[in-house]
């Protein structure tokens, strides 16, 4: 996505929302701890600025800028703020909204973004993304009927949701001592299922290190979580300035 993009404000160097995009695409490659991290942050600084300058008062401009704060300098209060903004002059976009319910689960205002959810969710029912994410809050509060609800409505809207109903079966019943519906599920997930329940599940291979320390986590081995998280983090050092 990022080459089209470069192509487009190649093409046309007046295109405000395609800079807008531009700087989100390249604020969630650092945030994702893509290689040249430290030229895609300057580089989405670069867009973000252009974008203000052509288009300074649309909803993209400031939804954009608020990820730029939020994916690569961790600057949640700016981001909120410029979120709030995009919410308030577009009431009508689900996007701003959803912005704000990803930040707040980040800081942990989990009701909060609970709520802000429901309420993106009912703007616009036919988008699984946000059934899925109210899948994911749901489990991470031991809301299991809420996650069973939420999961059957992206399944349904043909989203393959990551761990299904093979994850929500682990952690409700807190072992893999009755068959789950894990045929769908990725290497990776049947990892995290490993690690959550200490025995071995065919197939499993390591995936995103970050989603093995919350299934760490979600077993209750907090130090060994903590240990992963945090040489998630040295290894990511100095790619955000």
């Amino acid at each position: 996505q990022e080459q089209w993009l470069e192509r487009a404000v190649t093409l046309d160097p007046a295109f405000g929302l395609a800079w807008a995009k531009l700087a989100w695409v390249r604020a969630f490659l650092v945030f994702s701890g893509a290689k040249q991290a430290e030229a895609r942050l300057a580089g989405a600084q670069d867009a973000i600025d252009r974008a203000g300058r052509l288009i300074p008062d649309a909803p993209e401009l400031f939804l954009s800028r608020g990820y730029v704060h939020y994916f690569a300098r961790r600057d949640y209060p700016r981001a909120e703020q410029d979120f709030q903004r995009a919410a308030e002059v577009a009431p009508h976009l689900p996007a701003p909204r959803y912005a704000l319910a990803l930040l707040h689960r980040r800081q942990g205002r989990w009701m909060e973004a609970w709520q802000t959810l429901r309420a993106v969710e009912r703007m616009d029912p036919g988008d699984p993304e946000y059934a899925e994410e109210l899948y994911h809050l749901a489990l991470s509060g031991r809301r299991y009927d809420d996650a069973e609800r939420a999961l059957r409505r992206a399944e349904a809207l043909g989203r393959k949701v990551w761990g299904g109903p093979g994850l929500l079966d682990v952690l409700r019943s807190g072992a893999l001592d009755r068959p789950v519906s894990l045929r769908a599920a990725t290497p990776s997930s049947l990892r995290e299922l490993e690690l959550m329940t200490g025995e071995t599940v065919e197939g499993a291979a390591r995936g995103y290190p970050l989603f093995e320390a919350c299934a760490l986590a979600a077993k209750g081995d907090w130090p060994a979580a903590r240990e992963l998280a945090q040489s998630i983090a040295e290894q990511q050092r100095g790619f955000v300035t």
